[in-house]
């Protein structure tokens, strides 16, 4: 489940004051990530997942839906992204 995979790499990021993790939320504004944090965020998430992740490539896809900028994305856009590129490698 992805959803599990994106709490587990938030956790592993940020330990687990960031449960219960809404997924409206947002990794830097509401979740307090940094630069670094995103990056480890992703890397966790890859190796939870078994998805090869690209961070340039997630930035513009999902500040491209969005309409706004990477900082400003929420744990829901990161799922759909995931779930997008789950669906790709299948």
């Amino acid at each position: 489940d992805l959803r599990e995979v994106i709490e587990k790499a938030s956790v592993a990021v940020k330990g687990s004051k960031i449960l219960p993790l809404t997924f409206e939320s947002k990794l830097v504004a509401d979740c307090g990530f940094e630069s670094l944090d995103i990056i480890d965020f992703f890397f966790e998430v890859q190796k939870l997942s078994g998805l090869q992740l690209d961070l340039a490539e997630i930035a513009d896809k999902i500040g491209a839906q969005s309409g706004h900028r990477f900082n400003d994305i929420t744990f829901q856009e990161v799922l759909h992204f995931l779930s997008e590129q789950q669906a790709i490698s299948c």
